[in-house]
């Protein structure tokens, strides 16, 4: 009896393991993909500004020599903006509602 509980108890051990192996597994894949995924989409966005001419990127404040610094700094900066307006809208939702006071006067 005391035998079959401890296969028992090293099986779940060793499937458990399996378990987390393969969700880290998972998780670095998905990590992988997305930044692939972030890579492939910049050098699209680089090559389809690539494909301005030099007036046209000026009209937007950009020219063929800084197009990838421009492209990594409008990025940077939608970054910035997505962090601020989460971490708003974290600080709104956690604030306790108030109820307006009824006015007497009316």
């Amino acid at each position: 009896m005391l035998t079959a509980l401890k296969s028992s108890f090293v099986h779940r051990l060793s499937v458990g393991s399996t378990d987390r192996i393969r969700a880290s597994r998972l998780g670095s894949l998905r990590r992988a993909w997305r930044v692939w995924r972030h890579e492939r989409d910049v050098r699209a966005i680089e090559r389809a500004l690539g494909g301005l001419s030099e007036r046209q990127l000026k009209l937007i404040g950009m020219s063929h020599g800084s197009i990838e610094a421009d492209v990594s700094g409008l990025i940077d900066r939608t970054d910035a903006g997505r962090a601020i307006a989460d971490e708003v809208l974290r600080l709104v939702d956690h604030q306790p509602r108030r109820v307006p006071l009824l006015s007497h006067a009316a």
